[in-house]
């Protein structure tokens, strides 16, 4: 077997995961994170690290947020799969590192009154970012990269097809409010509906569409983020419905355990059944 040094290791990785078709945005991450484990097992190579190694590696991550140490451990368990599927070691050290129980959050959507606010203030771009997330769900990974072609107005129901997290795609139901929102910023004959604020070709990146909506809601008093107004849609979409498959079909999540979260989300339906328990009969 060839060992090698952690910055061919790294390239390989992320070589890897550019075969594999990942999303820019994921390999990032990962390269980001390898980074972080090289420099924390130094001089010990990433290719060498042995279950003790990795023990101390979760043991430093402690101080973070349960979801933020499964996902540093679920990369670090991935780097060291793929390094024995590649057969660079015979093992997998990370194989008994245990990961943290990540307690399921409900979903916090922006209410209707600071939607309201934020859409009222809002220039043409970050309007119809603000809409197609609101309406239509869509992260800012898919805002940024929707095309042309990706609008279909020629259909009764206009549609978006949306290519999501690992380049799955889904077609949703495009809403009267973004319809409108993208005919007003002005859709393009072809190629990437948003356009780059600085004139260079290309769309705008998803961390570009994320902090310019967030920076900008956050200058009016909004607290809220762009991940706030998906949640509005899908909690809408299921209150509407009550389909799990429906709602997680619309969400885009890989899985309905995610979906399932937005359905525990109703509030008024459980203020009606709280306030609907029989009272008790005072002595």
């Amino acid at each position: 077997m060839a060992l090698m040094d952690n910055t061919a290791a790294i390239a390989a990785r992320i070589g890897h995961m550019r075969l594999r078709g990942l999303a820019p945005s994921t390999i990032r991450v990962n390269r980001d994170h390898l980074h972080r484990l090289a420099r924390f097992l130094h001089p010990c190579r990433l290719i060498e690290a042995a279950p003790l190694d990795l023990e101390d590696w979760a043991r430093a991550l402690l101080p973070l947020a349960p979801r933020t140490r499964y996902a540093e451990l679920s990369r670090t368990h991935n780097f060291y799969v793929w390094a024995s599927e590649q057969g660079h070691r015979p093992d997998i050290p990370s194989v008994h590192i245990p990961r943290p129980k990540v307690p399921r959050g409900l979903p916090r959507p922006i209410s209707e009154d600071r939607l309201q606010a934020a859409l009222s203030a809002a220039p043409p771009d970050i309007y119809a970012w603000l809409t197609l997330a609101a309406w239509e769900g869509l992260r800012c990974c898919e805002i940024a990269t929707l095309t042309r072609d990706s609008i279909i107005e020629s259909n009764a129901q206009p549609l978006i097809l949306v290519t999501g997290k690992g380049s799955k795609d889904r077609v949703v139901p495009l809403h009267p409010v973004p319809l409108l929102a993208l005919r007003a910023y002005g859709l393009p004959a072809r190629g990437w509906v948003f356009r780059r604020r600085d004139g260079l070709p290309g769309p705008p990146s998803a961390d570009r569409v994320s902090w310019m909506t967030n920076k900008f809601l956050h200058e009016l008093g909004i607290p809220d983020t762009m991940h706030a107004l998906r949640h509005r849609a899908i909690t809408q979409v299921h209150d509407q419905g009550r389909d799990l498959l429906i709602t997680q079909t619309f969400a885009g999540h890989a899985s309905p355990t995610t979906t399932a979260g937005y359905a525990a989300y109703c509030p008024d339906r459980l203020v009606t059944a709280v306030m609907g328990i029989p009272a008790a009969v005072l002595a």
